[in-house]
């Protein structure tokens, strides 16, 4: 019978022994750190930290748990439990690594700078670091790609994270194309994903017919799209960039409820199209729904539409 694994040692290291410096995360908001601090004081260390061997001299160097060793330094802890490995460099900073990356609170600066790290120091590509992380290798290079913005979005990431699907969308445009939505996203501090999008879409077909804008080009066009912005919500509507041609004989559609899908109400307009002699317009609209539901693009309640058919033409 072979002998089960030997668990690593469980120690209490001396707090002043401690050396960082594989952790890429940058960030620690004092609040958070009191929080957890009096959450320790309360309850005990629940989960001990993760040190190895200090590679450099004495003492032992932190491999996951930074936020809790800062936390009992508040406390004034002369020593806290520890977990002793004896990994390598490349292993260390993967288990680093994999605890930063799947924290909900993680910098996605920090977690990119991260990534780049590890593929500039151990040579590996977005896959193999993709598995050293314990992540999908998508998410390694939207990270990656976030280092391609300007450093004042950058900034803006690093403060604001729920505005990274806004940014991930300005990372195939030039840094003068950047600008001119950073100019934009500062004017605002509501600007909708939705209204984001657009502009970008703008910006990236602009740079995809060459348009080369300079620094004052951007600067200018930036306070457009803010402009556009805020006519569009002193209005009530959303920002346009651009408006398709509209036929005013046709009744007005309603597609306002959010209670029934956008589906059966482009149907209601159709039957109002077909019913007022636009039999054309009708059947166009109906081409149209019944395309988007075959291809799984919209949904529908299709169990109103058995009480009531579609008006046809007559032909």
């Amino acid at each position: 019978m072979s002998a089960s694994p030997t668990a690593p040692p469980l120690i209490r290291a001396v707090v002043g022994e401690i050396v960082t410096g594989l952790n890429n995360r940058t960030r620690f908001p004092l609040q958070a750190l009191e929080e957890l601090a009096a959450d320790i004081a309360d309850r005990g260390l629940l989960q001990p930290i993760v040190v190895r061997a200090n590679p450099q001299g004495v003492g032992y160097q932190l491999i996951a748990g930074e936020r809790r060793l800062r936390a009992v330094k508040l406390l004034g802890w002369p020593d806290i439990p520890a977990t002793v490995l004896d990994v390598n460099d490349r292993d260390a900073r993967s288990a680093m690594m994999a605890e930063n990356t799947h924290r909900a609170d993680i910098d996605p600066i920090d977690e990119a700078e991260g990534f780049a790290a590890f593929m500039r120091d151990f040579e590996t590509d977005a896959a193999e670091t993709a598995r050293a992380a314990g992540v999908d290798t998508a998410r390694v290079n939207r990270r990656l790609a976030l280092l391609r913005l300007l450093p004042d979005l950058q900034i803006i990431l690093r403060r604001r994270g729920d505005l990274i699907a806004h940014l991930e969308l300005l990372t195939k445009l030039d840094h003068n194309h950047q600008y001119a939505a950073l100019v934009a996203l500062r004017s605002r501090d509501d600007v909708r994903l939705s209204e984001f999008r657009r502009i970008v879409h703008e910006l990236r077909d602009r740079q995809a017919r060459s348009d080369q804008l300079d620094m004052f080009e951007a600067d200018d066009l930036g306070r457009t799209f803010a402009r556009r912005m805020d006519e569009a919500a002193a209005a009530g509507q959303r920002l346009r960039v651009a408006e398709l041609p509209i036929d005013r004989r046709f009744p007005v559609p309603k597609v306002r409820s959010r209670q029934r899908f956008l589906a059966n109400q482009w149907k209601d307009w159709a039957d109002e199209l077909a019913r007022t002699g636009f039999a054309e317009g009708a059947a166009a609209v109906y081409t149209l729904i019944e395309t988007c539901i075959r291809e799984g693009r919209i949904e529908a309640n299709e169990s109103e539409w058995l009480a009531t058919p579609p008006v046809t033409s007559g032909e």
